[in-house]
């Protein structure tokens, strides 16, 4: 289904999309990272609800895919356990520690790049074209 979904909406984004009204098409690139990453994330936690792993290639096959290495923590949905708070606190640390500077590294590429090309920046326009 993951397959399925990332093409259904990257060609529905590329027909509503501006960008790709004759110019370029990198917001399409954007929403497949987007739902890419997600995919990869998933398949790098710990499932504990059979069955196990995420279907990443149906419609293609429909067999279950798991990472061999667990880098995420499970999340409990048990919130009348006592150790609810403290499972959840746990997963949330980890996933920060792991995508807290990833997260910081990509706001800092966009920063630089956006200062890089000052034309990037949407509320300027360039000379001679006037809003319609």
């Amino acid at each position: 289904m993951v397959l399925t979904v990332q093409i259904v909406l990257n060609v529905l984004g590329a027909i509503t999309d501006r960008t790709c009204a004759g110019r370029n098409c990198g917001r399409l690139g954007e929403r497949s990272l987007a739902w890419g990453s997600h995919v990869l994330l998933d398949w790098l936690s710990n499932d504990t609800r059979p069955p196990l792993g995420i279907m990443a290639l149906w419609p293609l096959t429909r067999e279950y895919y798991k990472a061999s290495i667990e880098i995420f923590l499970p999340v409990s949905r048990r919130y009348w356990e006592s150790r609810f708070w403290i499972y959840n606190l746990r997963a949330l640390i980890v996933e920060l520690a792991v995508m807290g500077p990833i997260a910081a590294l990509v706001v800092w590429a966009a920063r630089r790049r956006r200062g890089q090309n000052p034309g990037s920046d949407p509320g300027v326009r360039p000379r001679g074209l006037t809003p319609q």
